[in-house]
């Protein structure tokens, strides 16, 4: 009986230093999760959903979402939204928000041909004919936390 309370006394310390090791560990692992940052805002309503992409390439940027890297669709509350890319790997990337106020999961369009729907890139890049290109509205993600501001734009 001695022994097995010796050999407990011995343990136990070393099973809560451990213990408290590896939470510390996890804690500074969690902190240290990449994150982008993304605050749009000038939504004219809150109807519908915003369907969100986030594109490392510039093949298929903003329009073909099979090729985006990450998909988000959220619901707008406010008139402005703020959410996070999490885990995100280090490097280029450009950010396309689309209003889609029906829910309808189509953008819907003027009999004329612009979108009636909001749209919004990062970098606010403009092009004169059609959606701006990869490359005027990639940023350098190379922060753990960064914060980047978009502009929705209905025509």
């Amino acid at each position: 009986m001695l022994a097995r309370t010796s050999l407990l006394a011995v343990l136990l310390p070393l099973i809560v230093s451990s213990t408290s090791l590896a939470n510390k560990h996890t804690a500074k692992q969690n902190k240290k999760q990449p994150q982008l940052i993304v605050k749009a805002h000038g939504f004219r309503n809150t109807k519908g959903v915003v369907r969100i992409t986030l594109f490392n390439q510039a093949k298929g940027f903003p329009k073909d979402r099979k090729k985006a890297f990450r998909l988000l669709i959220l619901t707008l509350k406010k008139k402005t939204l703020t959410f996070a890319f999490e885990k995100l790997p280090y490097g280029e990337y450009a950010v396309a928000l689309w209003h889609d106020e029906n829910n309808n999961n189509k953008m819907d369009r003027k009999w004329y041909g612009p979108p009636k729907e909001g749209l919004g890139v990062s970098r606010n890049a403009k092009s004169w004919f059609g959606p701006p290109p990869f490359k005027k509205a990639k940023i350098r993600f190379s922060k753990d936390k960064q914060s980047i501001s978009i502009k929705m734009r209905y025509l």
